[in-house]
C-alpha cells in the first residue's frame, strides 16, 4: 500500500505525524474496523482535556470521499481531497466516523465552536480607517469591513462607486464595490473584473485579502505615475458574499461555512459554492441538508447566489473572475465539476503558472495550480465554473494560506504577507485581462 508521510505543526506547539493513505487505494475492512479501535482508543485518552478535537481521517478513495461529505461531520479543507482530510470534531463525531467506516487520527485539541463568540463579548471595534494598517494585524467583522470599504468610496469618490447586487437569506444587503475610471458615454464596452469574498463563512482571511486589493486598487487608479490604470476595465469587489454565515461565525460559531437558510429538514444552510448552475448536484457536493456541502433544492436556489449571477449578466462583459477562499495554497481553474478539460486549459495552465510566479515573488511560498478536478477532488456547482460557462472569463479559485496548519484560524501575523500575494495575483490576472 503506497503512502506518503505528512506532518502537521498544531498551535499548541507539538507536530504530529501520520501516514496518508493515497487516493483509489481501497483498504480491507476488517483492517480500517482494527485500526478504528486502536486509534479511538488512543484519541480518546488524549482528548479527555477537550470535548473538541482535530483528527485527520483517511480517505482510501473517491467513494469514500462522498461517503465523508454527504455526513454532517466537519470537514475543515475547502476543497478536501483523498487520501486524507481534516474533521472539526466535537462529542459523538468520532463515533459517527467508526460506524462510517472511517480510519482517523488524533491531531490535536480544537477550541469549541462559540469560544471565539465569548472571547468577543469586551472586544474593542477594530479601527477601520484607510490610513491604518489596523486591517493588516487582524481580523474585521462584518460591520468593520463595510465600514472600511465606506471610507474607501469616501476618500476616493472619483474611482470608486457602490452598488446594492441582492440581499442575503436574512434580508442583509449584499454589495459590489466598483474600482474604476467613469464609464464614458458612448464609448467601448468595459470588461470587468470581479472578485468574490467571504462566501463561505469561517474563511476570514478572504474578507482581509479583499479590503487590501480595494485599498491599493484605489490607491493606484489615483497615483498620476500609474496612469492608466485599468483602462476601459473596471474592477468590482464584492466584500462579503455571505454576510449572515459571516456573522454568525463571530457570534455563534466559528467553523460555520453555508448560508443560514432554514433547511425543510430542521438543519440550516446551504454551501452558496455548490449552488451554482455549471455543473449542479454532481459528485462533490451533496443533497443532504446536514453536509457542510449542501447544494440546496436547486441551482441557485439561494438569494446570495441569485444576487452575483445577475450581478455578473448585468455587466454584460466580465473578463476575469477570483473566488478568494481558504485554506491550502491553491490557484484553480475549470472544470471542478468534471475531468474533462476546459477548451481554454492550456491559455489556464499558463496563466496560472504566471499567477503562481507572481504570488511566491513577495514572500517565497509557493501555491499550487491547476484544474479543480484534477488538482483536488471534484466539486459541482462552483462560482468559476459558472463564470468560464457564461462569459469565457478567466476564472479561478484562489485558496489563500496556509497548508493546513493553522487552516480557518491562521494567525493574525499572517494577514499581512497573505494580502501582499493575493495582490500579487490579482495584479497578474489583470494586466492580462483584454482592455
Amino acid at each position: 500500500m503506497g503512502r506518503a508521510r505528512k506532518s502537521y505543526e498544531n498551535p499548541y506547539g507539538r507536530r504530529w505525524q501520520f501516514d496518508t493513505v493515497r487516493c483509489k487505494i481501497p483498504v480491507p475492512m476488517r483492517h480500517r474496523l482494527a485500526t478504528v479501535f486502536v486509534l479511538a482508543a488512543a484519541a480518546t485518552a488524549w482528548a479527555t482535556a477537550s470535548d473538541w478535537s482535530r483528527l485527520h481521517v483517511h480517505v482510501p478513495d473517491d467513494a469514500a470521499m462522498q461517503r465523508l461529505l454527504d455526513s454532517d461531520l466537519n470537514i475543515m479543507q475547502c476543497h478536501p481531497g483523498c487520501g486524507g482530510t481534516d474533521v472539526i470534531a466535537g462529542p459523538g463525531d468520532e463515533f459517527k466516523l467508526r460506524m462510517l467506516g472511517f480510519d482517523f487520527t488524533y491531531v490535536g485539541p480544537m477550541a469549541a465552536p462559540d469560544a471565539w463568540a465569548k472571547s468577543q463579548i469586551n472586544r474593542t471595534a477594530a479601527n477601520a480607517s484607510i490610513q491604518s494598517d489596523e486591517y493588516r494585524n487582524r481580523y474585521f467583522t462584518a460591520d468593520e469591513i463595510l465600514t472600511f470599504f465606506e471610507n474607501l468610496r469616501t476618500t476616493y469618490p472619483v474611482f470608486v462607486t457602490r452598488r446594492q447586487i441582492g440581499t442575503s437569506i436574512n434580508s442583509e444587503p449584499i454589495w459590489a464595490y466598483r474600482f474604476g475610471r467613469p464609464l464614458r458615454t458612448g464609448g467601448q464596452p468595459e470588461n470587468n473584473i470581479v472578485f468574490i469574498n467571504l462566501i463561505h463563512a469561517r474563511e476570514w482571511v478572504s474578507g482581509s485579502v479583499g479590503m487590501h486589493i480595494g485599498l491599493r486598487a484605489a490607491q493606484t487608479l489615483s497615483a498620476p505615475q500609474q496612469t492608466p490604470f485599468l483602462p476601459n476595465q473596471a474592477l468590482w469587489i464584492v466584500p462579503i458574499t455571505n454576510p449572515d454565515g459571516y456573522r454568525f461565525s463571530w457570534t455563534n460559531d466559528r467553523y460555520w461555512r453555508k448560508n443560514r437558510r432554514r433547511n425543510s429538514g430542521g438543519s440550516f444552510g446551504v454551501d452558496l459554492n455548490r449552488n451554482f448552475g455549471t455543473g449542479w448536484g454532481g459528485g462533490g457536493s451533496s443533497g443532504n441538508q446536514s453536509s457542510l456541502i449542501y447544494r440546496g433544492t436547486a441551482a441557485f436556489s439561494e438569494p446570495e447566489s441569485v444576487a452575483i449571477r445577475d450581478f455578473a449578466i448585468s455587466l454584460g462583459r466580465v473578463g476575469a473572475y477570483i473566488d478568494f477562499h481558504s485554506f491550502s495554497q491553491l490557484i484553480l481553474w475549470p472544470w471542478s465539476y468534471t475531468s474533462n478539460r476546459a477548451a481554454d486549459w492550456q491559455a489556464f495552465d499558463a496563466q496560472g503558472r504566471r499567477m503562481q510566479t507572481a504570488i511566491r515573488q513577495p514572500w517565497g511560498v509557493t501555491y499550487t495550480q491547476g484544474q479543480g478536478f484534477q488538482t483536488i477532488y471534484q466539486a459541482s456547482g462552483v462560482t468559476p465554473d459558472w463564470f468560464y460557462d457564461r462569459f469565457r472569463a478567466s476564472a479561478y479559485t484562489i485558496e489563500l494560506r496556509d497548508d493546513g496548519t493553522f487552516g480557518f484560524e491562521l494567525p493574525a501575523d499572517q494577514i499581512r504577507p497573505t494580502q501582499d500575494e493575493a495582490w500579487a495575483g490579482a495584479l497578474q490576472l489583470i494586466a492580462e485581462t483584454p482592455r
